[in-house]
């Protein structure tokens, strides 16, 4: 009988018939799970069957031999980066596992092992992620009965696990869970790090550092983390308890009690009696909003379960500021952003310019490049710098790398070395949170500038990643970067 099941565990280490790799469209070895694949099953081997393919358009997936992992399979399934969900990209990640689970049975297996494809760098929502995988596994189970299968999906920390067993959960109700034998089934994740990065990891070792630190400076460091990652889709496990009607009763944080914690609101829910505790998964925002509503509420915990961070109330307080939806100047860069890439330079220039003076840092280093080109407006580099100065001291990756432009070539201080300096601080901001629009280009500085630094593999890992972010943006109908993609294309060809 086939089955859908949660796991903790690196996926390169389980001993299915078929792994999937979160592939690019080019097939070429990337970060993230990617490389972790890449790496495990033997990077040149593997890389060569993916060059013999050629690549893969999003939505789709191709297959290769396994190589050195137990695994007989990689199967490599290409997911859509996400936009705002209006561009295909629920009906383009639907495909992904259907065509991955199409191969598999193609292909005689009888097992296979997902990541949560996309839901990485390509910045899918990771509840709607969970959601879109999950129903395409169920719909293509329910078509193909015939066919035993069983499907595991493969995450690395404890609030993914539980993420993605509170969607299959309510995705397939108790009735699907007897046919599809849906539980979460605990299993060690191997190795004392993690082979590859994402938001929640992250954070797991913020609120480690946090309780181990008494720095007060070290504390608003760990906070930005997990402000920036909160941000981005990070789900709060509550820890609750059930009353004697079995109705849940979320519990936040009272440090004036022994136990840690203290009940503050109920919620009725249909829960069996007599079950003790248990916990929920709901998004930053929604937790933060319920904390804030209970007067006695001392503050909010993130992750109970070993590690946590103890956040007070006023702590919560500022972050429900931070966690706001978009503002107007947001919008405005953004809307800046889709006519710069369609060399609409006019209309970019109005409103990056708007965004700007609504105090988007962002918008205000993309300004400068408006400035330093003279695009839609008059050529002015001194007014690209002034751009620029103000919006790297905020710590703005575009602007911070511009400006080193401008001190390596001596048009501003004639320092080389500061500006190698900047870039080298540009692309750990950039990697600390990328984006298509600054990781390619302060990774492109660091390949040209910097690359006695870091080894082959780590520059053909790069040259990867920027070959796909290009790639991407031209896709989406950016016109200014082809002559970067030919350069990234030419040092991955070196690195291989």
């Amino acid at each position: 009988m086939s089955s859908i099941t949660v796991v903790k565990r690196d996926i390169t280490k389980m001993n299915v018939d078929c792994i999937v790799n979160a592939a690019n469209s080019s097939l070429q070895a990337g970060g993230g799970v990617c490389g972790a694949i890449f790496a495990a099953a033997g990077h040149r081997r593997l890389q060569k069957a993916c060059d013999e393919i050629g690549g893969c358009p999003t939505g789709s997936a191709v297959i290769t031999p396994g190589f050195d992992l137990k695994a007989k399979y990689i199967i490599h399934a290409v997911g859509p980066i996400w936009q705002g969900g209006n561009h295909g990209e629920p009906e383009a990640l639907y495909n992904c596992y259907r065509k991955a689970l199409e191969l598999a049975a193609e292909n005689g297996c009888d097992s296979i092992a997902f990541p949560l494809i996309s839901s990485g760098i390509y910045g899918y929502p990771k509840e709607e992620a969970w959601e879109k995988a999950i129903q395409s596994c169920s719909d293509y189970l329910d078509l193909y009965q015939e066919q035993d299968i069983d499907v595991y999906f493969a995450v690395i920390d404890d609030i993914a696990k539980a993420l993605g067993q509170k969607v299959i959960d309510e995705m397939l109700g108790e009735e699907e869970e007897d046919e599809y034998e849906s539980e979460l089934i605990e299993a060690p994740f191997e190795g004392e790090k993690n082979p590859y990065h994402g938001g929640a990891p992250a954070v797991e070792e913020a609120m480690r550092v946090w309780n181990e630190s008494e720095n007060d400076e070290d504390l608003e460091e760990l906070l930005e983390i997990i402000l920036k990652e909160s941000s981005e889709g990070l789900k709060v496990i509550v820890p609750v308890a059930y009353d004697d009607d079995g109705d849940i009763m979320f519990q936040l944080i009272n440090d004036d009690d022994d136990d840690n914690w203290m009940t503050c609101f109920t919620n009725n829910s249909e829960k069996a009696k007599g079950e003790s505790s248990s916990s929920v998964v709901m998004s930053m925002p929604e937790a933060i909003d319920r904390a804030l509503g209970i007067e006695n509420c001392d503050g909010l915990a993130i992750n109970p379960w070993g590690d946590s961070v103890l956040l007070p109330r006023e702590i919560i307080e500022a972050m429900k500021k931070d966690l706001a939806p978009k503002t107007e100047d947001q919008l405005d860069y953004e809307n800046g952003m889709e006519a710069y890439a369609a060399c609409d330079h006019d209309r970019a220039f109005r409103l990056l310019q708007k965004a700007a003076q609504g105090g988007n840092v962002t918008a205000l280093g993309r300004l400068g490049v408006c400035y330093l080109h003279g695009l839609g407006t008059k050529q002015d580099t001194d007014k690209a710098v002034e751009c620029w100065e103000k919006a790297a001291i905020f710590g703005d990756e575009c602007a911070t790398f511009h400006l080193g432009d401008m001190y390596r070539t001596g048009q501003k201080g004639n320092d080389p070395d500061f500006g190698l300096r900047l870039y080298q601080k540009a692309f750990v901001d950039s990697c600390a949170d990328p984006n298509l629009w600054s990781f390619p280009d302060a990774a492109l500085r660091i390949i040209k500038y910097l690359r006695d630094e870091y080894d082959n593999d780590s520059l053909q890992s790069m040259a990867s990643d920027m070959v796909d972010c290009y790639n991407e943006r031209i896709r989406l109908g950016d016109r200014t970067c082809a002559a970067e993609l030919a350069e990234a294309e030419g040092f991955l060809r070196e690195f291989e």
